[in-house]
């Protein structure tokens, strides 16, 4: 059955997906402001440095202990470092991809807040679609899920380190939130601001970053995240709302989770 359904996506969806793709170009170029200026765009690409620099130096799951455990008194099990180094970063991705540009669009009056993706008009009329983009997603973590490597990558937050099920079901809910974040981030303010100068072209440029925060991930992933990343890009800009986004990264990185402790014997 789920063969059957993925050998119809395959065979029909990539047709439709390129005719909507091609719709999408053609209303982004229509929106192209000629009198904008440059500038916000030149902030916007600095302040993307800048984010990126603070979660690569500061929000590494290791830099909790670093920071507030060594050269202190304060004795910590094995197990709260490790999910107090889960919190910190999910806490520096917050910073850094949400509260960093939200200060800089205020300060520069780059934008409007709510025209950074956060309008849901567009996202509940192409629901379907987001729906339907999930669907080969399943399929494909099911059959990977079986992979020693998959099981060892997934989830972040390993069983082992958990205490009890509390704490994972903690980290989950504050895991769905950091992609919250990593949507604002790069199909909100890394998009919505620079499209009005440069069109189209944001997308392909907001990839390049997108594809390089995955590359400690298995290659599958990575390659995967240049492919959704472009489509989720596409469909950001064209609905104005990143909440399609958010709603399948939450749904696949759940499955992925559970999926390999399925496999893997733990529930």
């Amino acid at each position: 059955m789920l063969y059957d359904l993925f050998l119809t996506f395959t065979k029909y969806c990539p047709k439709v997906m390129i005719k909507k793709l091609n719709q999408h170009i053609a209303i982004i170029e229509e929106s192209i402001d000629p009198d904008e200026s440059i500038k916000p765009t030149i902030i916007v690409f600095l302040t993307v440095a800048v984010s990126l620099t603070v979660c690569r130096y500061f929000g590494q799951f290791t830099d909790f202990d670093r920071f507030f455990v060594k050269g202190t008194d304060w004795k910590l099990s094995l197990n709260d470092k490790v999910f107090y180094g889960k919190l910190w970063w999910a806490f520096i991705v917050f910073i850094a991809y949400v509260v960093i540009p939200l200060i800089v669009v205020k300060v520069f009056k780059l934008s409007k807040i709510k025209d950074l993706g956060l309008s849901g008009k567009g996202f509940f009329k192409h629901l379907p679609w987001y729906l339907l983009m999930i669907l080969p997603m399943l399929i494909i973590i099911w059959f990977v899920s079986k992979d020693n490597s998959f099981q060892q990558q997934y989830p972040f937050f390993k069983h082992e380190y958990w205490g009890h099920t509390g704490r994972f079901v903690c980290w989950e809910l504050v895991y769905a939130f950091q992609f919250f974040c990593v949507e604002f981030f790069f199909r909100g303010f890394l998009l919505q601001i620079p499209k009005r100068k440069i069109g189209v072209i944001a997308v392909f440029v907001m990839i390049i970053p997108y594809c390089m925060i995955h590359y400690q991930k298995p290659l599958l992933e990575t390659t995967g995240a240049i492919f959704g990343g472009t489509i989720l890009g596409f469909m950001a800009i064209r609905t104005n709302s990143i909440y399609g986004g958010v709603i399948i990264h939450i749904f696949v990185a759940i499955a992925m989770d559970l999926a390999s402790l399925y496999r893997s014997g733990v529930i």
